[in-house]
């Protein structure tokens, strides 16, 4: 059964409704889970990759781990398998879209309340995995999905580094990832990576969730790796001054070239982040308001209603006393 023409098509329990998302290792698509009564994200490998043994090896090995990893912001797997020669997965269905697609349709700096939530919760979802021993090492905007609330959540754990689709050579050697996310150790090619390239993505998403662009660039992906191993940290606050500049030391952490010199944790970075913009994390950067909640509206209303009437209190005392 090819997996381009699942559409309209019953898969076991699943009746594939319509396509979310196409990529070089596989197709999304929102299905009807028969079993469970809802819809789910039904995520098929491309039939040309299920012929390749070590490919679905390294699949069905990634989806045991997936399907261990129990974290409120990491999308659940469901079920994986093979149905009809069709090599799938399915998992909750995220209707919010990715981080991308957000990042994608910003017209300005994002609200620093939204970014420390984010941020917040990927530190939460990450340490949850590299406590188990998992690492993502695909940390992007892409890998991040969304619900209608806007909370994030983790996917793809290990899975884009089976595909091939996000591989590329440099000095001959094949990376797992997405070069303008990639740790230096990645680009190295090196295999002890541990948890702490997964911070150093973190931090690359922090850089582009306060700049809207990406601390390296370049129009050849083998230069953008250069420059992850050698070239200086860009601070921040150069493409956006008014921060505090305590935010570019944090970042520069997070973004060390040695691993033993970053934050031991996604944790421990978030804290630091969080604690810069304590005082100002309701502000929206670059914006002519500030993003209030409603407890604090009313809060603010009631302290100018009091100003208000301190103030006609005041006038009619001064009017007493001039008549005087």
């Amino acid at each position: 059964m090819s997996d381009a023409t699942l559409v309209n098509r019953t898969v076991g329990n699943y009746v594939i409704r319509e396509v979310i998302a196409e990529g070089g290792m596989a197709t999304v698509y929102r299905a009807y889970d028969k079993y469970r009564g809802v819809d789910v994200a039904f995520k098929a490998l491309h039939q040309e990759l299920t012929r390749d043994r070590d490919i679905v090896k390294r699949f069905e090995r990634e989806t045991q781990i997936i399907r261990a990893l129990n974290h409120q912001h990491i999308v659940p797997l469901y079920d994986a398998g093979r149905i009809d020669d069709q090599l799938y997965m399915t998992m909750r269905l995220m209707d919010g879209g990715t981080l991308i697609d957000r990042l994608k349709a910003a017209r300005a700096p994002l609200p620093i309340d939204q970014v420390i939530r984010w941020l917040s919760q990927l530190a939460s979802a990450l340490d949850y995995a590299h406590s188990r021993g998992v690492v993502h090492r695909d940390i992007k905007p892409g890998n991040i999905l969304m619900d209608r609330a806007e909370n994030v959540y983790l996917a793809d754990f290990g899975v884009a580094r089976i595909a091939g689709r996000s591989q590329i050579t440099v000095v001959g050697v094949t990376m797992p990832g997405t070069i303008h996310y990639m740790s230096p150790e990645q680009v190295a090619g090196k295999a002890d990576i541990d948890g702490r390239s997964d911070v150093y993505s973190l931090g690359i998403l922090a850089y582009v969730l306060l700049t809207l662009r990406y601390p390296y660039d370049s129009a050849h992906e083998q230069q953008i790796g250069i420059m992850h191993m050698s070239a200086p940290i860009p601070r921040v606050t150069e493409v956006m001054p008014m921060l505090p500049p305590q935010i570019d030391a944090i970042i520069a952490r997070a973004l060390a070239k040695i691993p033993s010199q970053r934050y031991p944790t996604a944790g421990a970075f978030i804290a630091d982040f969080v604690q810069v913009f304590m005082p100002s994390r309701s502000l929206q950067m670059n914006s002519p308001a500030p993003a209030i909640s409603p407890q604090s509206f009313h809060a603010i209303r009631r302290y100018w209603w009091l100003v208000a009437g301190c103030g006609v209190i005041l006038a009619l005392i001064l009017l007493v006393l001039a008549s005087q």
